[in-house]
């Protein structure tokens, strides 16, 4: 690439002014000045090791690398870096610099006894979640490890300050949803949990059903008999009755009884043990580590 070449300026020690055609590397004595064509880069495309070359840069390439910080050329490309509360899914076990594993724990300051991170790095995240979530859910603690809440803290600064130390939610073993209240569905605070792993069915639990089966017994009691007329005794002395109304021998009559019946049922057992059984859905396990 013709463009691309070294001069080396001279001056020469004596009195007697520049001197181009004098050649001692050892007197060289000025900055060298690296000239190339316009809208270049100065590298090596090239495989392997070897002379630097000059690499095309288009419009677009010159914009991104005329940007100041990383953040910017970023935001140049369309792609937004993750900022305070983002969360990403990992196999790691570690967190990356400027990140905290979801693990059940607390965070605050240096002092703040945080199990999770104790760092001054942490009071962006602190502000997120002591403004966006509710005690119940991501509770606050002091650093000596007593409860307290937002309202005795005042605001997020404060309890900072204070060395308090907060709760990230509970992430452990669960399975994640999107906060709010879906249609038709129970609301669900930003870093609330809910759930059970497992359940035992109650009696209110149960369908209405009908058993099947037969009932035995005996029956003792007192009934009462109308519209009736009895037959004459022996040696034709007539039995005493009472009679209501005309019915004849042979008739159907309404009877009315009232006692107690002692019975047994007999049917097929219904029903188990009362043990408790699994609402886990299919599931993968992973780590979940949040942006400080």
């Amino acid at each position: 690439m013709s463009g691309l070449h070294v001069t080396h300026a001279f001056t020469s020690p004596k009195s007697d002014g520049t001197d181009a055609t004098l050649i001692r590397p050892s007197n060289w004595n000025a900055d060298h000045t690296i000239i190339m064509d316009s809208g270049y880069l100065l590298g090596r495309q090239a495989v392997g090791s070897g002379t630097a070359e000059q690499i095309p840069l288009t419009a677009a390439g010159a914009a991104l690398v005329s940007q100041a910080t990383v953040a910017a050329m970023l935001t140049y490309l369309g792609v937004s870096p993750p900022t305070t509360g983002d969360a990403k899914f990992t196999l790691k076990t570690t967190p990356d610099t400027g990140w905290v594993m979801l693990d059940d724990g607390t965070f605050g300051d240096a002092s703040s006894g945080g199990t999770s991170r104790a760092n001054a790095d942490t009071s962006a995240l602190f502000t997120l979640l002591f403004t966006n979530t509710a005690d119940a859910d991501c509770p606050i603690y002091t650093s000596s490890g007593v409860l307290t809440t937002r309202v005795a803290q005042g605001n997020a600064a404060t309890a900072f300050a204070a060395h308090c130390r907060m709760s990230l939610p509970k992430a452990l073993g669960r399975a994640l949803v999107v906060a709010g209240a879906g249609s038709g569905l129970t609301s669900r605070p930003l870093g609330s949990n809910f759930g059970n792993e497992s359940t035992t069915l109650g009696v209110a639990n149960l369908p209405a059903y009908t058993p099947a089966g037969t009932v035995t017994g005996t029956f003792s009691g007192t009934g009462t008999a109308t519209n009736f007329q009895a037959a004459n005794g022996g040696g034709g002395a007539p039995i005493v009755a009472s009679f209501s109304g005309g019915v004849a021998n042979g008739s159907s009559l309404a009877v009315s009884v009232s006692g107690n019946i002692t019975a047994a049922f007999a049917g097929t057992p219904q029903g188990g043990t009362s043990t408790p059984f699994s609402n886990s859905q299919p599931s993968s396990a992973w780590n979940v580590m949040v942006r400080l």
